[in-house]
């Protein structure tokens, strides 16, 4: 009977929700994901007739822990077994079923009657729940919390803030983020071992003390398409070296200190990430990349040996040469869990002016998040860094200055180990839900390099991100 009365308010147009839902156009009112399946979708009319939209009955419920279920004139559900059906959310029935996978993960289904419940429930098994049992079974749980990476409100939404172009947004979707890393260097190393300033001296004016590098980095990004997101990413960038040099002009050999420093935009970075795999679950995109050579690559500084001195190598700010990004991003999320692997190549193409290019550089990044609450999630990450030597030699730098001065001591295989936080903000607190923080520390578990180079201590990554 009440399907009926149901069926009837449908045709007599107090119940004509499907032409208001835009399958592939219009976005879940609590997570953000484009609507794609019309079996799964719910609505909630308010007290204006004012219609709200929900890409999964897992959504709707989770919405009504935050905005009073009585502020609500209608709740209705989508008839799984029959296109284009709508029922009263509070009459149906519920089945949760592994083989039913709805869009955000809780596996829900709902039907007009208990008959109808059950003949599916044969056919794929699972449980079946009232409207009352399936609140009382969301109540102070994270059953039908999403297990996809790109919903915005999990604290494991985004990879650890290190990660670069870890996702994908929505059509029309926008995220500005500012994010800082500082980068400690110290003592000096000939292969996997140690060495003292004495064995520097012996090939080398000048050894290396301690090198400091702060970069802050400004993103845009902006999804034209479901499939594809573009990125634009400019950094300032800052680096600092103290340097340690033998001063032959003493009747005994002493060592006298100095600092170099260099400070500029770094090179301007554009991507594309475009979407094959995005959903329940898992998601896979490409990672296209193209970084111009805004940053400059033949600064100076002032040094007791001579004014206005080109700095070595890994004292400039850019590469001077057009350089490509190539990549693949996939991403699997579970309950509370998610993991993550992003490999990378950074090809230099041509030289820069100084008659010298930058060699290429490999990396491969895992990580896996735990979230003990849906803002907060605990991060550690694994990063494999392949870096080729350089090729040319620029005319204005010593190579017996210094090691970094030095093509003969750049290349090197290293293993960095990270652990960080993702936070969020609770969905209720309407003021910071877009925004998304990020803290990672990392360092060296295994370095090994070519020639001479710095130690590497530690690194530290920090950002905010924030959906438009």
């Amino acid at each position: 009977m009440i399907r009926y009365l149901v069926l009837l308010m449908y045709l007599m147009g107090t119940v004509g929700f499907a032409q208001r839902v835009n399958i592939d156009k219009d976005l879940c009112k609590h997570c953000g994901m484009l609507i794609r399946d019309g079996r799964f979708v719910a609505l909630a009319v308010d007290a204006e007739k004012e219609t709200q939209t929900f890409d999964a009955i897992e959504c709707l419920v989770n919405y009504l822990k935050v905005h009073d279920e009585v502020s609500f004139s209608q709740l209705w559900v989508a008839d799984y077994s029959r296109s284009n059906e709508w029922i009263a959310a509070k009459e149906a029935f519920y089945l949760e079923s592994s083989a039913i996978p709805s869009p955000m993960g809780a596996y829900l289904s709902a039907y007009p009657d208990r008959q109808e419940a059950q003949k599916i429930q044969k056919q794929k098994g699972g449980d079946i729940f009232t409207w009352t049992e399936l609140l009382q079974r969301f109540e102070g749980s994270r059953f039908g919390v999403l297990n996809h990476p790109d919903h915005h409100h999990r604290g494991d939404a985004y990879g650890p803030i290190g990660i670069m172009g870890d996702h994908v947004h929505h059509s029309g979707g926008w995220m500005v983020s500012v994010r800082s890393m500082q980068m400690q260097m110290s003592g000096n190393q000939a292969g996997t071992k140690s060495i003292s300033n004495e064995e520097v001296y012996a090939q080398y004016h000048a050894a290396p003390q301690q090198m400091w590098m702060s970069m802050y980095m400004l993103g845009v990004m902006y999804a034209p398409t479901d499939q594809l997101t573009l990125a634009v990413m400019q950094s300032l960038i800052c680096r600092e070296m103290d340097m340690n040099a033998m001063d032959h002009e003493m009747m005994s050999m002493s060592e006298m200190s100095y600092q170099t420093k260099s400070f500029g935009l770094g090179d301007l970075k554009l991507s594309a990430l475009y979407s094959l795999i995005a959903k329940a679950g898992s998601s896979f995109h490409l990672n296209i990349g193209i970084s111009l050579p805004t940053g400059a690559y033949d600064q100076s500084d002032d040094t007791p040996m001579s004014d206005h001195m080109r700095l070595p190598y890994a004292m400039q700010i850019g590469s001077g040469t057009p350089d490509l990004n190539l990549g693949a991003t996939y991403k699997v999320a579970f309950d509370k869990t998610s993991v993550g692997v992003q490999p990378m190549a950074l090809l230099r193409i041509g030289e820069n002016r100084s008659s010298c290019r930058l060699g290429h550089q490999y990396r491969l990044n895992g990580w896996f998040s735990y979230t003990p609450a849906s803002w907060l999630a605990l991060v550690g990450r694994t990063e494999l860094i392949l870096q080729q030597s350089l090729s040319g030699i620029d005319p204005e730098l010593n190579p017996m200055m210094s090691p970094p001065a030095n093509v003969e001591n750049y290349g090197s295989e290293q293993v960095n180990a990270f652990a960080g936080v993702n936070i969020g903000f609770p969905t209720a607190v309407n003021s910071l839900k877009k925004l998304k923080l990020g803290l990672e520390l990392g360092t060296p578990i295994y370095r090994s390099v070519r020639g001479i180079q710095m130690k590497e201590s530690f690194t530290f990554n920090s950002g905010i991100r924030y959906m438009l």
